[in-house]
């Protein structure tokens, strides 16, 4: 039979990589003034915009991004040979910097994005779909299904 010391031991040898490996996740980097998009090359307007998003490389080399379709090809490209540590996207209705692996994402939506790819990021699932459901949209994705998705591929 287990001792109370023997599940509180196997419950921190559990949890004890989740912590560090969120630890060592660099933090989001401001993008500048007149920053360029590493997909398409447009223009980002620096660190306004709810639409930028960035990948952090494993030598924090930072790709930034004007609209989440392209943050996504460049992901779908590259992420068997780039070594990346972290992925932020920001928030449609809050603005703030969220990990792009954990966030929801909604496709279809009636909001001008740039490059006309019409997702939007949220911080869950939730308030996607509430954002759906009061101002439309098509569909709520997890970052890996959105991304075996394809439904940023033209």
């Amino acid at each position: 039979m287990f001792k109370a010391s023997h599940i509180v031991f196997l419950a921190l040898l559990v949890a004890f990589p989740v912590a560090v490996s969120a630890q060592n996740m660099p933090a989001p980097v401001m993008v500048q003034e007149k920053t360029s998009c590493a997909e398409c090359g447009m223009c980002i307007q620096g660190d306004n915009t709810k639409f930028t998003s960035e990948i952090i490389l494993d030598d924090r080399k930072v790709k930034y991004f004007c609209a989440l379709g392209d943050l996504f090809v460049f992901y779908d490209v590259h992420r068997n040979k780039e070594r990346i540590a972290a992925i932020y996207v920001k928030d449609y209705l809050s603005g703030e910097w969220i990990d792009g692996r954990q966030a929801a994402y909604l496709s279809g939506v009636k909001v001008t994005t740039p490059m006309r790819y019409g997702i939007l990021a949220f911080k869950g699932v939730k308030s996607a779909e509430k954002f759906r459901k009061e101002k439309g949209g098509d569909k709520v994705y997890d970052f890996k299904n959105i991304i075996l998705s394809k439904i940023f591929r033209r």
